[in-house]
């Protein structure tokens, strides 16, 4: 069973948030040698994709592989360039040349009164 995960966050700051990933008994999973990426889409069967965070783009971060924890990154000035709205997103790790979905969700994107 995939996960969903929903993110909202607001275009007047830098957008940081850490993540474990583990078994639903809550044992961390080992994401050494993991790669990831995650496309935001207006709608998840459009073609165009809105922004793109991986791991090569280091909007993607591996904190602590061994105990599953990683980061997404997207500074204040990318979510200026990004429409305000709501996303379909999912997360997908590259593994040994496997590819499994962590999660799938949505991105909620609102107009921060700051930036």
């Amino acid at each position: 069973m995939v996960a969903t995960v929903n993110i909202s966050t607001e275009s007047d700051a830098d957008f940081r948030r850490a993540f474990v990933y583990q078994t639903v008994s809550g044992v961390p999973i080992d994401l050494t040698g993991s790669a990831f990426h995650m496309r935001l889409r207006a709608r998840a069967e459009d073609a165009t994709v809105a922004m793109e965070l991986t791991t090569e783009n280091g909007r993607i971060v591996v904190l602590d592989a061994v105990n599953g924890k990683f980061e997404l990154i997207i500074e204040q000035e990318d979510l200026e360039r990004l429409t305000a709205g709501e996303y379909d997103q999912s997360l997908i790790r590259s593994r040994d040349g496997a590819q499994s979905r962590v999660w799938r969700g949505t991105f909620t994107l609102g107009v921060g009164p700051s930036r």
